[in-house]
């Protein structure tokens, strides 16, 4: 019986881990429906008014996450911008994705850099750079 509950408990927790785990996938899912994803390696064509975005892996744990600057801000804007942690929920130190979500604004092209540091050590500090460019039609 003590074994019977014990297998139980156990699957109960990896019935809720697995529910957890697609209700972020259904929440990230729904967060970038109708956006377009930049990649690093090329240049990418959205519409004006169009939302774009990008997805970054971070350990915010450890105080390093994703800052951005946008080289022309008359071009592109930041919209919306969510976490979303698909670990065990007893995983401790795990990756968080960051979305960031940009809307054009104006016809052009611009960069989006994004650097990973720590805010208190600053920019400089950086131990790693992604560049997304942008061409707004």
């Amino acid at each position: 019986m003590l074994l019977f509950f014990l297998f139980n408990c156990t699957q109960n927790e990896v019935d809720d881990d697995k529910k957890e785990k697609n209700n972020e996938q259904e929440k990230y899912n729904y967060f970038i429906n109708n956006a377009t994803k930049l990649n690093m390696d090329q240049t990418t064509d959205i519409l004006n008014n169009g939302i774009c975005y990008i997805n970054l892996k971070g350990s915010g744990s450890t105080g390093y996450w994703w800052y951005y600057n946008i080289d022309d801000e008359t071009k592109i804007m930041l919209y919306d911008m969510q976490t979303f942690d698909f670990n065990q929920s007893d995983t401790v130190g795990g990756h968080i994705m960051g979305v960031w979500k940009f809307k054009g604004i104006a016809t052009g092209e611009t960069k989006i850099t994004f650097k990973y540091y720590r805010s208190w050590e600053g920019e400089e500090t950086a131990i790693d750079t992604r560049v997304y460019s942008v061409n707004i039609n």
